[in-house]
C-alpha cells in the first residue's frame, strides 16, 4: 500500500510537469502531510511552477508590448508612406550632407521623377540651377550647424530649363533619439500662383491707390463709430495731415470742417442705420487752409462678407467752381431773359435755337413755339436762297448791324435794328443776334419832328405876339385919342347938327379898330382880364343861344357837359371870345351844314402826356373840346392854324386873328390848346385849363354908373402928348381938377411939394425913364396911401403877372371912353 501512494505522487508530479509544459501555468502539486517523502519536492515544484508562471507572464507582456510597438511603427510607417504619397506639400529628408534620404510623391513629381525612391542620395544640384542649389545647401548647413530652423520663408527656385518658381519653405534639424542632428527635414509648398496673385494684388492695390490719389474726387471710409479708417491723398490734404496713419481713428469734429461735424455725422448715422446710400447731394465744406467750398457728396454703406454693415464709404467732389459757374450761368440766363432787348441764337440751318423772353414777346410767340422756327418766317427781308451767302458774309465780317423788318405772329410788321455776331461752337457756326425794337424810336422820331414843328410854331407865335402887342399898344394910344375927342365932340354938338353923323362914323370906325387891337392883345397875352373861379358849364349854357344864332340853322349844336365839372380861374369875356372864334371857324368849315359839339370833362395830364407836349405841365385840368364835322385840314394848313393873319378864307372874309386870339387867351391863362384834323374828317380843338378847388361865384351883369365929381384933384402922368391932352380934357369934363405931368420926374417934383394937394395919381404904365409902378412907389414914400389908377394899352408884367391884373390894383384899359374912365376913377378914389 505504501508503494502505491508513492507511485501516484510521482505520477501526479509528472502530470503537473506535462501540464506546465503544455502551457497550463496554473497547475500546482498537493503539498501532502508530514510523512510524505515527496512533500518537500512538491513544495519546491510548486515554487518552480509559480516562478515559471511569473516569468512566463512577464515574457508574454514583453512580447505583447513589442508586438504593439511593432504594430504602431508599422502604422506610423504606413501613415508616413501614405502622407508622403498624398499630401500636396513637398516633404523631404536629408542627411548631414544634404543628400535626399526620402521625398514625398509631390516632391518627386515636382522633380520629374517616376517614384520618390529615385531621389535617394541625390542633392539639389541634380535638380536646380547651381545658384539656387548653392543657396539651399548653405541654408541647410547653417541649420545643421546652429540647430535653428528656418520657418515659412519664401524662396525663389530657378530650374535648368529657365523656369522660376516660388516656394514657402520650412526647414528644421532632424535629430536621433539622443538629440543629435542627423539631417534636415524640409516641407515646402509651391506658392508661385499665390505669389503671382499677391504681386497682382499689390499692383492692383497700388493702382487703386494711384487712382484714388489721382482722381479729382476726395474718397474716405469710416467704421461704424464714424471714425476714419482711411482716405485718398486729396482728402488727406484737405484735412491738413501728412500721412495716412494720422487720420485713422479721427472723427469729423477733429477735422478742419469741424463746424459741420454734426451735419456729416447725422447723414453717416442714418446710412449705417438704414443701409440706404445717399447719393449726389450738395453740402458745405471747409479745407485746412480755411477756404469754404461746396461739394457734391455720395455715401454708401460698407459691408463685410456676411453682409453686415461695418462702416461707410464716401466720395466728395469739389463743385465750388462748377457751382459758381452754374450760378453765373443762371444769373446770365436770368439777365438774358430779363433783358429789355430781344436776343436770338440761330443755328447753321437757319432755325432758332434759343430766344429770350423779350424776343418771344416782341414777336408774340411762346418759347416752345419759337424754338425751331425758321428765321425766314420772322425776318421779311431775308430769303432762303440768300442764307448761305449771308452766313459766309457774316463769318468773314464777324458781326454786322442792319435795320430790318420782323413779322409778328399776328402779321404786323415790327421795325428793328439787328446786331448779329458770328459764333463758332463745336465746329458749327451760329448767328447770335441782338434785336432792338425801333417802333417807339420811329414813333419818337416822328413825334420829335412834330414837336420841333410845334416848338418852331410856338417860337414864331411868341415873336409875332410880341410884335402884335407892341403894335396894339401904340395903336391903342391913337385910338384912345380918336375915341376920346369923338366923344367930347359929340357931347358939344347939338342934336340935328350935320357934323354929328360924321363924328359917330369916326367913333364907329375907331370902335371897330379897338376890337381888332383887343384881338391882337389877346393873342400877345397882354389883354387885361379879371379872372374869377367859374364853372365852364354855366358860361357855355349862357352863350348857347348866341352861338346857335352865329352858326346858323343848318348846323346842329350839341353840348355834352360833365356833371361834376371842376372849377377854373377864368375871365368870362375870354371864354366868349374862345367859343365865338371856334364856332365861326366851325361854321365856315361846314358850308353844307353839320354838327358842332362842345364837351367838358375833368382830366389829369401825366408825365407821359407832357413829354409829347412841351408846353404842358402835369396836373389836374378841365378839358373843353370843340369838334365839327367839316371839311378838315391837311397837315400843312394845320401847322399854321394859330398864326396871326393866316387864313384860308377869301380876301375880305377874315382877318386871320380868330384862332390866334384863342391861342393867346389859352396861353394867357396857363392853359394848353391842341388841334387834330384830317381832310374830310372834321376838326377837334381841345383846350386844357388848370383846375382849381373853389366854388364858382355867381355870374351877373355889373352895373356901370358914371359918377362925376368936381372936388378931387388928380395928378395925371402921360408921356404921349395927344393922349395926355385928351385924358386931361375928359377928366376936366367929369369935373375933376387935373395936374398934368409930362414925365415921371415932373410928377415927383409936384408930389414932393407939400402945398400941392393930390387925391389920385393917374399914370401910364410904360413911360421913358421910369415905369408907372416905380413912380407909384416913390410917390408913396412922400405921400403914403395916395390912391393910384394905372392906364395902358399894353400892360407891364410888374402890374399884370402873365397878363393877369394884381389883386387890389386899379386899372383902365386903353382905349377908354368917358363913362369907363369916370367909373374907374371913382372906383380908385373910393376903393
Amino acid at each position: 500500500m505504501a508503494s502505491r501512494p508513492k507511485t501516484d505522487r510521482i505520477r501526479a508530479m509528472i502530470d503537473a510537469i506535462k501540464k506546465v509544459s503544455q502551457g497550463d501555468r496554473s497547475v500546482r502539486i498537493a503539498p501532502g502531510d508530514d510523512d510524505d517523502p515527496f512533500a518537500g519536492l512538491a513544495g519546491e515544484m510548486n515554487r518552480l511552477f509559480e516562478h515559471i508562471e511569473g516569468c512566463t507572464a512577464e515574457f508574454e507582456g514583453e512580447i505583447a508590448a513589442r508586438q504593439e510597438a511593432e504594430e504602431a511603427l508599422a502604422r506610423e510607417q504606413y501613415l508616413m508612406t501614405f502622407l508622403m504619397g498624398v499630401v500636396p506639400d513637398h516633404i523631404y529628408f536629408k542627411d548631414r550632407d544634404s543628400r535626399f534620404l526620402r521625398i514625398s510623391k509631390a516632391q518627386a513629381t515636382r522633380f520629374g521623377l517616376e517614384s520618390p525612391e529615385q531621389a535617394v542620395d541625390k542633392i539639389d544640384f541634380d535638380f536646380f540651377t547651381e545658384e539656387h542649389a548653392r543657396q539651399a545647401y548653405n541654408d541647410e548647413q547653417e541649420i545643421i550647424r546652429t540647430g535653428r530652423p528656418l520657418v515659412n520663408f519664401e524662396e525663389k527656385e530657378t530650374w535648368p530649363d529657365g523656369r522660376e518658381t516660388w516656394a514657402s519653405t520650412t526647414k528644421m534639424p532632424l535629430r536621433d533619439r539622443d538629440g543629435n542632428i542627423v539631417g534636415i527635414l524640409g516641407i515646402s509648398r509651391d506658392v508661385t500662383e499665390h505669389k503671382a496673385a499677391e504681386e497682382a494684388l499689390k499692383e492692383s492695390q497700388q493702382m487703386l491707390r494711384d487712382v484714388l490719389d489721382t482722381i479729382p474726387v476726395r474718397v474716405f471710409w469710416k467704421d461704424r463709430d464714424l471714425r476714419y479708417l482711411g482716405c485718398n491723398s486729396g482728402f488727406l490734404k484737405d484735412a491738413g495731415l501728412e500721412s495716412l496713419d494720422r487720420i485713422v481713428g479721427m472723427d469729423d469734429s477733429q477735422m478742419p470742417w469741424g463746424e459741420y461735424a454734426e451735419l456729416y455725422r447725422k447723414d453717416d448715422a442714418e446710412i449705417i442705420e438704414t443701409g440706404i446710400p445717399k447719393l449726389f447731394f450738395e453740402e458745405p465744406y471747409l479745407t485746412s487752409d480755411g477756404v469754404r467750398r461746396w461739394v457734391r457728396t455720395s455715401k454708401i454703406p460698407m459691408r463685410d462678407a456676411s453682409g453686415e454693415i461695418k462702416g461707410i464709404l464716401g466720395c466728395v467732389e469739389d463743385i465750388t467752381e462748377q457751382k459758381e459757374m452754374e450760378d453765373t450761368l443762371r444769373m446770365t440766363q436770368v439777365c438774358v431773359d430779363r433783358a429789355s432787348i430781344a436776343i436770338y441764337l440761330v443755328g447753321p440751318d437757319a432755325k432758332i435755337v434759343r430766344a429770350n423772353n423779350y424776343g418771344c414777346r416782341l414777336l408774340g410767340y411762346t418759347q416752345e413755339e419759337i424754338r425751331g422756327m425758321s428765321t425766314f418766317e420772322i425776318e421779311g427781308r431775308l430769303r432762303p436762297e440768300d442764307w448761305t451767302e449771308h452766313r459766309r458774309d457774316l463769318r468773314d465780317r464777324g458781326s454786322a448791324t442792319v435795320e430790318s423788318l420782323y413779322r409778328h405772329k399776328d402779321g404786323t410788321i415790327v421795325p428793328v435794328q439787328v446786331t448779329t455776331t458770328f459764333v463758332e461752337f463745336r465746329g458749327e457756326g451760329f448767328a447770335f443776334s441782338f434785336v432792338t425794337d425801333l417802333t417807339e424810336s420811329k414813333r419818337a422820331e416822328e413825334e420829335k419832328e412834330r414837336l420841333e414843328t410845334r416848338l418852331a410854331l410856338a417860337q414864331k407865335m411868341e415873336c409875332v405876339g410880341r410884335l402884335a402887342g407892341g403894335v396894339a399898344h401904340d395903336f391903342n394910344n391913337m385910338l384912345n385919342v380918336i375915341l376920346g375927342y369923338s366923344e367930347l365932340l359929340e357931347a358939344d354938338l347939338l342934336p340935328g347938327n350935320p357934323l354929328l353923323d360924321d363924328v359917330k362914323e369916326i367913333e364907329k370906325a375907331a370902335t371897330r379898330s379897338r376890337d381888332i387891337t383887343r384881338q391882337l392883345l389877346a393873342f400877345s397875352r397882354k389883354q387885361i382880364i379879371v379872372p374869377r373861379p367859374v364853372n365852364l358849364n354855366y358860361l357855355i349854357r349862357d352863350t348857347r343861344s348866341t352861338l346857335a344864332r352865329l352858326i346858323g340853322e343848318d348846323v346842329l349844336l350839341r353840348f355834352l357837359p360833365e356833371e361834376r365839372l371842376g372849377m377854373v380861374n377864368f375871365d368870362n369875356s375870354q371864354l366868349d371870345q374862345i367859343l365865338m372864334n371856334l364856332a365861326v371857324n366851325a361854321r365856315d368849315a361846314m358850308p353844307d351844314g353839320g354838327t358842332l359839339t362842345i364837351e367838358t370833362a375833368n382830366v389829369v395830364l401825366d408825365d407821359a402826356f407832357c413829354q409829347n407836349h412841351l408846353d404842358a405841365v402835369p396836373g389836374r385840368y378841365v378839358l373843353l373840346t370843340v369838334s365839327d364835322t367839316g371839311i378838315g385840314m391837311e397837315k400843312e394848313t394845320l401847322s399854321h392854324v394859330f398864326e396871326p393873319f393866316f387864313t384860308t378864307k377869301d380876301v375880305g372874309k377874315g382877318t386871320g386873328l380868330g384862332l390866334a386870339t384863342v391861342y393867346g387867351i389859352v396861353k394867357q391863362n396857363s392853359g394848353l390848346i391842341d388841334v387834330y384834323s384830317e381832310p374830310r374828317k372834321g376838326t377837334t380843338f381841345r383846350v386844357y385849363l388848370p383846375r382849381i378847388e373853389k366854388e364858382a361865384e355867381a355870374v351877373g351883369e355889373e352895373e356901370e354908373n358914371l359918377v362925376a365929381s368936381g372936388d378931387e384933384i388928380i395928378l395925371l402922368v402921360e408921356d404921349d402928348e395927344m393922349v395926355r391932352r385928351m385924358t386931361a380934357k375928359m377928366l376936366e369934363t367929369l369935373g375933376y381938377t387935373v395936374l398934368v405931368a409930362e414925365s415921371p420926374d415932373e410928377a415927383l417934383r409936384l408930389a414932393e411939394k407939400p402945398e400941392v394937394a393930390i387925391d389920385l395919381l393917374v399914370t401910364d404904365v410904360i413911360m421913358p425913364g421910369m415905369k408907372g409902378t416905380d413912380l407909384r412907389d416913390r410917390i408913396h414914400a412922400v405921400r403914403p396911401g395916395l390912391k393910384v389908377l394905372f392906364m395902358s394899352g399894353y400892360t407891364s408884367n410888374v402890374i399884370v403877372l402873365q397878363g393877369v391884373l394884381e389883386e387890389g390894383v386899379h386899372f383902365v384899359q386903353k382905349p377908354f371912353n368917358l363913362r369907363g374912365l369916370g367909373h374907374e376913377v371913382r372906383e380908385a378914389i373910393e376903393g
